[in-house]
């Protein structure tokens, strides 16, 4: 890891500074995770910050699941309406 190897070189990142850059560098799609983290006004670990993006990312997966069950009984419905007629 690149923390690591500029460890080694006497070049210590503190861990807070290296969640806000990799923060920074997270596509738009995390964009309310990085408004959490800026609203909150707290130097976030990297530990935390993989920590929020997994929930993140587990919210999105159940999201698109629920949408897409969704999408599925209103097609169902249609179609019982379609064949019954």
């Amino acid at each position: 890891m690149i923390p690591a190897a500029l460890k080694k070189l006497g070049m210590d990142i503190p861990d807070d500074v290296l969640a806000s850059v990799i923060l920074d560098c997270l596509p738009s799609e995390y964009d309310p995770i990085k408004k959490n983290c800026r609203a909150a006004h707290k130097k976030w670990s990297t530990h935390e910050l993989i920590s929020q993006c997994v929930n993140y990312e587990e919210c999105l997966k159940l999201k698109k699941k629920n949408q897409a069950l969704a999408a599925s009984k209103v097609m169902s419905g249609t179609k019982r309406k379609s064949s019954e007629d």
